[in-house]
């Protein structure tokens, strides 16, 4: 043997470089060079613990694992049509191939000795939904098989990452502990309301070496929104309380008490919280009052689907030295007029340091029917001023009603506030996917609000927002022209006007922004494309201005 070989650093990253993810999207999670690892573990001694050890590093389902019993105790049963391994197929959420693992026999505790030999090595397993190239369906039949054979209380006692997500997770879920192990440092739970109920709760030290842990913050409501907030909250409250060194945390709901804990958590850097509702957190504390402020270590917030109310309660609860860089705050219900979207506002210059503020997102959700135009909703520019303060802010994205109502001014002071910027994300109100539609507004953008941008945000990449590029061109005599800025590669202009003027419009940006590289309707608004004559005609002519800079840079 080779001496290089009695090297275990150099052999182990060997192994790593083959286990590579095959970047073919057919053979997502699988590994390029599959067969060559399984080759050298056969064949070459130096190799073999650490090319076992890379080829059960990551497994989607348990399959492998269960086929290393006596073969007498399982067997594969076809039960649709089969396919060719090498046949091509649109993935379109039906499984065309189902091959379900049966156990045929009775299992002996010594039978487990060989397959959790190789279950020990699984550091990273997948036990949701098969994939196109996983023709394998788990039941309650097979796990029930393990739970009362296995000779040991987990089923992969290194594993250090679990996402959990499957066609009949109800009947599922009361195995879930065979595989929540005292080294489990990430659970990610793909799963509906009812299911996320009944998620039994670890006991003893199952979850204290958690690092991150998502549960569903994706699914839709099933009752009313105070009734799903209550359902939800139990199992998250629960949950809450094993987690001593969790740092990422997403949770459909939690009530006054668990976030109150959660505020005290010294690790915690990354919190998403969903569908939180004022009537779940319950009465105040110590007669109304709020606890110490916390949340030391925070620094990434996500309140989706929020009301103001409970917006309000999480920041009361933030340090004075708060020190979160990225805020992204979903209004719900179609709730941000006015004064909450000022309040809030006041709240986040109130609670959350200026200088450490990096990334903002605020937006809203509008649930039940009718839905509301953009004039229901309101809104006034002044709700956004306190906000001006965050000069060290580098992404922005506000889809707010009060949008539609900035102007040049207000554009010239956004840029002035925000000069740091290398992302700026108007959305165009009138085309939210969650409003009712509305006859078109002229919006009070014009081609000026670019010019601050340039002569004030010099690092600006990426910038949408809606004008009125059919307005006047201005011009360099019409006062003090910036100098050309060279960051800005893409200008989303969504259903912005523009006259026939284009040619013009094409000189102006190609002045002001010479490396522009891309001007295209935002991909969101490229589905309610106006299909009028007009519609056509404004996007050809966006288009064409495109063509044209490309021409120009060349």
């Amino acid at each position: 043997m080779h001496p290089v070989l009695t090297t275990a650093e150099l052999v182990e990253l060997v192994c790593e470089k083959l286990n590579e993810p095959d970047p073919r999207p057919r053979f997502v999670g699988t590994s390029a060079s599959e067969g060559t690892l399984a080759s050298l573990a056969v064949t070459c001694r130096a190799f073999r613990e650490p090319a076992l050890d890379a080829l059960w590093k990551m497994q989607r389902g348990i399959q492998n694992v269960i086929k290393c019993l006596p073969s007498h105790l399982w067997e594969l049963r076809e039960d649709a049509l089969n396919m060719d391994a090498d046949q091509e197929f649109e993935w379109t959420g039906e499984n065309p191939h189902r091959r379900p693992l049966h156990i045929i026999g009775t299992i002996q505790p010594g039978d487990w000795a060989v397959p959790l030999s190789y279950s020990r090595r699984i550091k990273t397993l997948f036990l949701c939904s098969p994939l196109p190239a996983e023709m394998h369906v788990l039941d309650t039949t097979l796990f029930e098989a393990i739970a009362s054979t296995l000779p040991s209380p987990l089923f992969c006692p290194n594993l250090r990452s679990l996402h959990w997500g499957m066609d009949d997770e109800e009947d599922l879920l009361p195995y879930l502990n065979l595989f929540l192990g005292p080294r489990i440092e990430f659970v990610n739970f793909n799963i509906g309301t009812p299911t996320f109920n009944d998620i039994p709760i670890p006991s003893g030290l199952a979850l204290q070496s958690l690092k991150r842990l998502h549960a569903p913050c994706n699914f839709k409501l099933a009752g009313s929104a105070a009734e799903d907030a209550v359902l939800l909250c139990r199992p998250a409250c629960e949950l809450i309380k094993q987690l001593d060194q969790i740092e990422v945390l997403s949770l459909p709901n939690v009530n006054r008490e668990a976030l109150e804990r959660l505020s005290r958590f010294p690790s915690l850097k990354a919190l998403n919280l969903a569908y939180a509702r004022p009537e779940v957190l319950g009465p105040a504390s110590d007669g109304g009052t709020h606890p110490s402020p916390g949340f030391p270590a925070l620094r990434s917030v996500r309140l989706e689907a929020a009301l103001p109310d409970f917006i309000l309660e999480f920041l009361q609860l933030q340090s004075s030295d708060c020190g979160i860089a990225d805020l992204y705050v979903e209004f719900a219900g179609g709730i941000p007029q006015g004064r909450n979207v000022s309040v809030v506002s006041d709240a986040i210059n109130a609670r959350l340091s200026s200088t450490s503020l990096k990334r903002l997102s605020l937006s809203m959700t509008v649930h039940g029917r009718p839905r509301p135009s953009i004039h229901d909703l309101g809104g006034d520019i002044n709700d956004l001023i306190p906000l001006f303060s965050f000069h060290a802010l580098v992404k922005v994205h506000l889809s707010l009603p009060v949008v539609a109502h900035m102007d040049d001014a207000m554009i010239a002071d956004v840029a002035r506030s925000w000069p740091k910027l290398t992302e700026l994300e108007l959305a165009d109100p009138d085309h939210n996917i969650c409003l009712r539609p509305i006859p078109r507004q002229p919006p009070r953008m014009t081609l000026k609000a670019l010019v601050a941008f340039a002569a004030h945000c010099r690092d600006l990449e990426s910038l949408t927002l809606y004008i009125d590029a059919a307005a006047d061109i201005p011009l360099a005599s019409d006062g003090e022209f910036p100098k050309a800025q060279l960051a800005l590669r893409t200008l989303d202009v969504g259903m912005s006007p523009i006259g026939k003027e284009f040619e013009s419009v094409a000189k102006f940006l190609g002045r002001l922004f010479p490396r522009l590289e891309k001007i295209e309707p935002d991909v969101r608004v490229k589905i309610g494309w106006d299909k009028s004559v007009a519609g056509r005609t404004t996007e050809a002519r966006w288009k064409s201005i495109q063509r044209l800079l490309q021409e120009g840079s060349e």
